[in-house]
C-alpha cells in the first residue's frame, strides 16, 4: 500500500514537472535567446557560452528614442540606420505569445511579430521625431555618430522581418496597431511615465 502512495505520488509529482516545464520552457528559450550574440542566435545551447547584455543595450540604450524626445535631446543614432525592422507593438506581441502557449502546438516553433511594413532604423527614427513635433513640440534631430565599441554592430542582420503566416492560421494571431500608432501609444505612455523613460 505504501509504495502504491509513493508511486502515486512521484506519478503525480512528475506529471507536475512536466506540465511546468513545457509551460516555462519557451520563455526561459526567448530570455537565453535574448542573450546571445547575432551570430550564435541559431546555434542550440540552453546555456549561452558566450552571454551577452548587447542586444538591450541596443534596445534601451543606443536607441532611447522615447527619451531623447521627451527630454528635447536630439536623436543619437550609432550606425548609418539603414538596417531594415518590422515593429510590433507590446500589446500584439504579448499576444502572440499567449496565443502560442495556450494554443500552440508541443514542440512546434511560431513567429510572433509583424510582416509589414519593414522600415529602416534611420526612418523609424524620423517618425518618432514627426511624432514628438505633433505631440510635444519637440526640436531636435537625428545627429549621426559612431560607437566608442569597435564591436558595436558587429553582428547585427541587415534585416529582420519574421513570417508568420503559421500563427496567422494555426492560432489566429491578429496583430492590429501599425507603427505610427504603437509609436504614438508609446510616446504618450512615456510622457506620463518619465521615470520609466529613463530606464
Amino acid at each position: 500500500m505504501k509504495f502504491r502512495q509513493l508511486a502515486g505520488r512521484i506519478g503525480f509529482y512528475g506529471l507536475v514537472a512536466l506540465i511546468l516545464f513545457y509551460a516555462v520552457f519557451p520563455f526561459y528559450w526567448a530570455v537565453i535567446s535574448s542573450l546571445k550574440s547575432g551570430s550564435a542566435i541559431f546555434h542550440v545551447e540552453l546555456i549561452p557560452s558566450a552571454a551577452t547584455l548587447e542586444n538591450y543595450r541596443a534596445l534601451f540604450i543606443e536607441q532611447p528614442f522615447a527619451r531623447n524626445i521627451l527630454n528635447g535631446q536630439d536623436i543619437i543614432m550609432l550606425s548609418d540606420g539603414l538596417a531594415k525592422r518590422t515593429y510590433c507593438y507590446t500589446a500584439d506581441a504579448v499576444s502572440g505569445y499567449f496565443k502560442v502557449l495556450v494554443k500552440g502546438r508541443d514542440g512546434e516553433a511560431y513567429n510572433v511579430g509583424v510582416e509589414h511594413p519593414e522600415i529602416s532604423v534611420i526612418e523609424l527614427a524620423e517618425r518618432a521625431i514627426a511624432l514628438g513635433r505633433e505631440l510635444f513640440g519637440y526640436k531636435g534631430k537625428v545627429v549621426r555618430s559612431v560607437s566608442a565599441d569597435k564591436e558595436y554592430l558587429v553582428d547585427n542582420p541587415n534585416r529582420r522581418c519574421p513570417i508568420i503566416t503559421k500563427a496567422r492560421t494555426e492560432l489566429g494571431y491578429d496583430p492590429r496597431v501599425i507603427v505610427d500608432e504603437g509609436l504614438k501609444r508609446s510616446l504618450l505612455w512615456y510622457s506620463g511615465n518619465r521615470e520609466a523613460s529613463e530606464a
